[in-house]
């Protein structure tokens, strides 16, 4: 009897000790697997308002373009966000696609810290780099908005709003610069006539880009066969509506193999 006991003792033991060890792995593997999508989401918004709630505190602090008053606060400012943003870069997500958006933030907030540096020596790079970066977010800002709800507080909303709006615009400025450089590097030339050593080439143009223009400037690149360029030259019209027709021309004296086209378009009309 005490023989059986002790068996039935052994194997309640050995039981136990696999259920612990169950228990334990289950633990392991759900600690393994929480993900920082949801926190990330409430951190968004937490950042935005901080920065925002920054921006009101500093309404009376008067700075201008370009000094250190500006840089000191726009630093601020931006480092208020990545103070509470940057540890997702390190993050587990179980949306590969929200993780994306997050790095791709944390880098524009990055971008504008480092615009800093720019502020006080050279203003026109500042602006560019802070500009950029600043559409950049906007437009995370609205993906995080349309696909992921981010929301703030009531208080903020305006401004929220005024984010999205920009992200609207800056998506139709890109889609329409697309549209516009395609059709310009479709363009191609022709040799029309040679008169001592003087070669004009032609082209007619369809303008099917869906958009209308008051003046649409071409800059060609002239090429050799390494793609070396041998003379830049130019080609532009007015009054370019949607559908029309209108011709374009460029003179040289040079030899090339080939064009590369670049475009300036003016006073968009739809």
């Amino acid at each position: 009897m005490k023989r059986v006991l002790s068996v039935l003792l052994a194997v309640v033991l050995c039981v136990g000790m696999l259920t612990g060890c169950g228990n334990t792995n289950s633990g392991s593997k759900e600690k393994e697997e929480q993900y920082a999508d949801e926190d990330f989401m409430k951190d968004v918004a937490k950042a935005l308002e901080t920065r925002w709630k920054m921006n009101e505190s500093d309404e009376d602090k008067v700075y201008t373009d370009g000094s250190d008053e500006q840089k000191e606060l726009f630093s601020k400012w931006t480092q208020a966000e990545l103070n509470i943003l940057s540890e997702y870069e390190d993050k587990k997500f179980e949306d590969s696609k929200l993780k994306e958006l997050a790095i791709q933030y944390i880098n524009a907030l990055k971008d504008q810290e480092e615009a800093m540096k720019y502020v006080t020596v050279d203003y026109l790079k500042f602006s560019e780099i802070w500009q950029s970066s600043y559409d950049l977010r906007t437009q995370i800002i609205a993906q995080l908005k349309e696909d992921y709800g981010l929301s703030v507080s009531e208080k903020y909303q305006s401004i929220l709003d005024d984010l999205v709006t920009n992200a609207q615009l800056v998506t139709e400025e890109q889609t329409t610069k697309e549209t516009v450089e395609t059709f310009a590097k479709g363009i191609q030339f022709a040799l029309e006539k040679d008169e001592y050593g003087l070669k004009t080439y032609s082209t007619v143009v369809e303008n099917t880009t869906g958009l209308g223009f008051s003046s649409l400037s071409l800059t060609i690149n002239l090429l050799d066969a390494e793609g070396v360029i041998v003379e830049t030259t130019y080609a532009n019209v007015d009054n370019f509506a949607s559908g029309a027709k209108a011709r374009l021309e460029f003179m040289t004296d040079k030899e090339f193999a080939s064009t590369d086209i670049s475009v300036q378009y003016y006073n968009l009309q739809k």
